[in-house]
């Protein structure tokens, strides 16, 4: 259980100034993706979108990143490390870093929405969307 003052001690923006220390952020699962046991989560905050990298390594935080679902929200603690080059992301303020995850609770769970939110392509009708 995180206590009041865990919650998180950088926003996801905030913590790019932090690269190599130790940082927990909390915010909404925006996307989840699992490259072979690596799970990569991009969570946002009301400051913007960080990427946490779960390796096998991670133990518990591993199997807790496999059954997250859009909007859940967490919170992560772990180390800022820089991107490998060919992997940055220049349309993010914090696209040159990512937090690898030693820690991570799930605060809330989200129920199952009713159409993506990840995809600002996709349509909904009115009425599925004021369902």
């Amino acid at each position: 259980m995180i206590g009041a003052r865990q919650f998180r001690t950088h926003t996801c923006v905030g913590a790019v100034g932090a690269s190599g220390g130790s940082v927990r952020v909390a915010g909404w699962v925006h996307r989840r993706r699992d490259h072979g046991g690596v799970v990569f989560i991009d969570v946002r905050d009301r400051s913007g979108v960080l990427q946490l990298v779960v390796h096998p390594d991670a133990g518990e935080a591993l199997e807790v990143a496999q059954r997250l679902s859009p909007e859940d929200v967490v919170s992560a603690a772990g180390t800022l490390v820089p991107r490998a080059p060919e992997t940055v992301n220049a349309r993010l303020p914090t696209g040159e870093v990512e937090l690898r995850v030693t820690e991570l609770t799930v605060l809330a769970e989200a129920a199952p929405l009713p159409f993506s939110v990840e995809d600002e392509h996709a349509e909904a009708g009115e009425e599925l969307r004021l369902t």
